[in-house]
């Protein structure tokens, strides 16, 4: 295992296409309570959904990779990563907001 897959860090993503009214958030939020990723994830005004996550590095690829096909009857056209950063404060769990 690489020294950056054990290293634990912080990404917000921004997830387009047909991401709202299909169970995405829910998608997500479950798909990150299995991985074990804290963080949040929200729908925004312009139809797209933002994901903060926390975890190994290795674990938010794997969210990544889920995120960017998405649950059934989702449309995902792209997957943005807004910021990478060291994690700050590493809440418990994963929330929808």
């Amino acid at each position: 295992m690489s020294e950056s897959s054990r290293t634990i860090e912080t990404v917000e993503l921004a997830v387009r296409g047909r991401v709202q009214g299909v169970g995405f958030r829910i998608f997500v939020a479950m798909t990150a309570d299995r991985l074990k990723v804290s963080g949040w994830v929200k729908n925004l005004p312009d139809g797209s959904v933002q994901i903060q996550a926390t975890a190994l590095r290795s674990i938010l690829d794997e969210l990544i990779t889920a995120v960017t096909v998405g649950p059934h009857g989702s449309r995902v056209e792209q997957v943005e990563t807004l910021k990478q950063k060291a994690p700050g404060d590493l809440a418990e769990g994963f929330e929808i907001r």
